[in-house]
């Protein structure tokens, strides 16, 4: 099977080195329209912001290119999983909680209290 991730990668790099952007330019372009940013092609800016697009479109492929062999060990992947078990953990704000050390002196058990539907 060719790695063709690693060859996208490779060639991106080569882009980079020899300063040869212009095939990235349609990433830069598009993003830009999304946003509704007006950026001139010759200034500055862009041409850094179109070097940063190439060094995230060279990660982006060497971590697919991991996924493919079952590593999902990246930061990208890791800040998903910390931010899921985060919110898991989180509780509702509008739910109330009794402590359970008063609740089961009152009641005999944890007790929740809702906010009255609208």
């Amino acid at each position: 099977m060719a790695d063709f991730k690693g060859y996208f990668a490779d060639k991106i790099k080569e882009y980079l080195a020899t300063n040869q952007l212009g095939n990235i330019r349609g990433f830069v372009n598009m993003y830009l329209e999304e946003k509704e940013i007006n950026l001139n092609s010759d200034s500055p800016e862009y041409k850094k912001l179109t070097r940063e697009f190439a060094k995230a479109l060279i990660e982006i492929y060497k971590i697919e290119k991991e996924r493919v062999l079952g590593n999902y060990n990246n930061d990208y992947d890791n800040f998903f999983k910390e931010l899921i078990k985060r919110e898991e953990k989180e509780e509702d704000p509008l739910l109330v909680i009794i402590p359970p050390e008063l609740s089961t002196r009152l009641i005999g058990g944890p007790v929740k209290i809702e906010p009255a539907p609208d």
